[in-house]
């Protein structure tokens, strides 16, 4: 068709995913584009669409309601992205769940990403390759920025990456080791430390008196009954 060229064509050129170029099309932003079935015709020499600011009618401004969107537990702004960020969501992933954003400084503001293209393929395959799960990977735009919004689900399972195990506390990002890797499987998996066998111990190594001790405070506190 002269004149047009497709959606993936145009993909390319704005340097944007093809389902956006889709999307954008079916939301009227590409003024001409026509429609063939589920494939889009789109002019040889259409720009790419920007936001005006314009706000529809009783909607706040980003700005507006920036003090009720801060980072937080569930919450984290990323300017650009780098493998470190794995880290971060996993420990969501470990936690209540969270969203990442990458392309917004720790202020909020928006400042853009480039290459999203390589990023939309990259990211979701570095999450699947350091930790085996998937994760929501989604681009959108602030105007003339555009940025990603990565959505994580919480796991009722540990989740590790690259072998390391991360969890939030508060606003920040902690490894696990130690005691407080311990207590979080077993908090993952439903048990209690005294659910917990310890190997390479032989009923000999117990004193028979810490049985007994053991016995008469279950049997005051009604966990266990004389006939027991």
């Amino acid at each position: 068709m002269n004149g047009y060229v497709s959606a993936r064509e145009t993909a390319q050129r704005w340097d944007v995913s093809e389902r956006q170029v889709q999307r954008m099309c079916k939301c009227g932003k590409v003024p001409d584009a026509i429609r063939f079935g589920k494939s889009w015709a789109i002019p040889d020499d259409a720009k790419k669409p920007t936001r005006t600011g314009e706000l529809k009618p009783g909607r706040k401004s980003r700005v507006e309601t920036k003090a009720s969107y801060m980072e937080s537990q569930n919450i984290e702004w990323k300017a650009s992205w780098s493998d470190e960020s794995l880290k971060l969501i996993c420990a969501f992933a470990n936690a209540n769940g969270g969203t990442l954003e990458i392309g917004r400084d720790g202020k909020g503001a928006f400042v853009g990403l480039s290459g999203v293209k390589k990023l939309m393929e990259d990211i979701p395959n570095k999450i699947r390759r350091a930790m085996g799960i998937v994760a929501d990977v989604e681009l959108h735009c602030a105007g003339d920025k555009d940025y990603i919004v990565i959505g994580v689900k919480p796991y009722t399972v540990p989740i590790s990456c690259n072998g390391k195990y991360y969890c939030r506390s508060g606003a920040s990002t902690q490894e696990l080791s130690g005691t407080t890797l311990n207590e979080f499987m077993l908090r993952k998996l439903g048990k209690t430390w005294d659910d917990v066998p310890v190997p390479y111990v032989r009923f000999d190594d117990f004193e028979s008196d810490a049985f007994k001790v053991f016995r008469r405070k279950a049997i005051a506190s009604g966990r266990m009954t004389a006939k027991d």
